[in-house]
């Protein structure tokens, strides 16, 4: 009986206004506190961001202050539209520029802790309005559904942040551009660095002594023995400046007298290069381009990279 009393308590506590208007007042500190309610978390490579960035402050204050002078009135067709009001701007947030929901190496993922998080602040904003009004419309039973259908649209049609999304529209914009830009034929100067190993000195292994050995210890890169001797060497390099000719069709493979490969843009900048077979050549990074001028960095096998500055023919 007893728990029965306990549990008509926290009902009556919970269907207090002035109760859960303060929890959710609560809830929404310590969302600003841990970037729970407004992170823009995904994949595996964004984190949560700053607690001081002006969204999570803006945020914050705004459905704070709202919350806020909605408990200290006592009308309550006012409080009513200063609870919708918040409630319409936090949905705002929660559904174009809030992340946590795609996570992970795949960025399929929502993550747990900012999905309750969310069901909790739903829960209460819901709550707040059912406790300053007697409408059926607001029966408890009801908010389970309501969490699920706004969570599952979340998840399902606008996991990934919309400010993410919008610099991925523009990404992909500047990529199709660059790419008609690249189409063409291109002439100029190539420098890249000529690497080679030089043996500095070699002794006999039956004549080797402290004396003869370490000064050459000191100026060799590596130091190789075999069953007879020991090889110092010095790795030496030498840059080299040519002419260059390159022709780029209108899928993107590009033709040098090196190769022929495709350039897989990953960024509007950079991206991959591919053989015939997909096989991973190396990667390119455009430094500059226009209609008539291309500079432009190949990067190839262990950092060699090949520095082109080209004109238009």
């Amino acid at each position: 009986m007893s728990k029965i009393l306990k549990l008509q308590s926290i009902q009556n506590k919970l269907d207090n206004f002035k109760t859960s208007s303060l929890l959710l007042l609560s809830w929404i500190f310590i969302g600003f506190l841990t970037r729970l309610d407004f992170n823009q978390m995904w994949g595996c490579i964004i984190d949560f961001g700053e607690l001081f960035d002006y969204s999570n402050i803006g945020f914050f204050i705004l459905s704070f202050a709202l919350i806020l002078i909605a408990r200290l009135i006592n009308n309550k067709k006012t409080i009513n539209v200063l609870l919708i009001v918040e409630l319409g701007i936090w949905l705002i947030k929660f559904v174009y520029y809030k992340g946590g929901y795609a996570t992970g190496l795949s960025g399929n993922n929502p993550l747990g802790i900012v999905v309750f998080y969310d069901s909790v602040a739903i829960f209460l904003r819901l709550l707040n309005l059912k406790n300053n009004n007697t409408i059926r419309l607001f029966r408890t039973s009801w908010f389970l559904a309501i969490i699920i259908i706004l969570i599952s649209f979340k998840i399902f049609f606008f996991a990934m942040p919309h400010d993410l999304q919008w610099e991925i529209v523009l990404v992909e914009k500047k990529i199709k551009k660059n790419e008609k830009l690249l189409i063409g034929d291109w002439s100029g100067n190539v420098k890249y660095d000529s690497i080679w190993v030089d043996t500095i000195k070699i002794f006999r292994l039956d004549t080797i002594n402290d004396n003869n050995t370490s000064l050459f210890e000191f100026e060799a890169d590596r130091i190789l023995t075999d069953s007879t001797h020991r090889y110092y060497l010095k790795e030496m390099k030498k840059t080299i400046s040519e002419f260059a000719n390159i022709a780029i069709s209108n899928d993107i493979m590009i033709k040098t007298a090196k190769t022929k490969c495709k350039m897989d843009f990953i960024h509007w900048n950079w991206g991959s290069l591919l053989l015939n077979d997909s096989t991973e050549y190396g990667h390119f990074e455009i430094l500059k381009i226009n209609n008539d001028s291309l500079d432009f960095i190949m990067t190839v096998g262990y950092n060699k990279n090949y520095d082109y500055k080209l004109k238009r023919k």
